[in-house]
């Protein structure tokens, strides 16, 4: 749910036999996750999901790949990837 916009997960049915359950519970989890990090941002705006993102997003803030602390340095990268360097 991100200010009433909601996202539907299928699981087919979860039972001990599966990895259904294991989706479930992982997908539950992205959810929580999800909610914690944007919590605080109204849709549409930038700046805020910038900062949710830097601050909170184990992707975007250090923990998994080096921190992207502009929206500069954002556009920057992806400018670099379009021209292929």
């Amino acid at each position: 749910m991100f200010h009433g916009y909601a996202n539907t997960v299928v699981v087919k049915g979860c039972n001990e036999h599966g990895d259904d359950c294991s989706r479930l519970l992982q997908e539950e989890r992205s959810r929580e996750a999800f909610k914690r990090t944007f919590s605080e941002v109204n849709k549409g705006d930038m700046r805020k999901i910038h900062n949710a993102m830097i601050d909170r997003h184990p992707l975007y803030n250090g923990n998994v790949y080096p921190a992207m602390r502009s929206l500069e340095s954002i556009v920057e990268k992806l400018r670099l990837e379009d021209a292929g360097v």
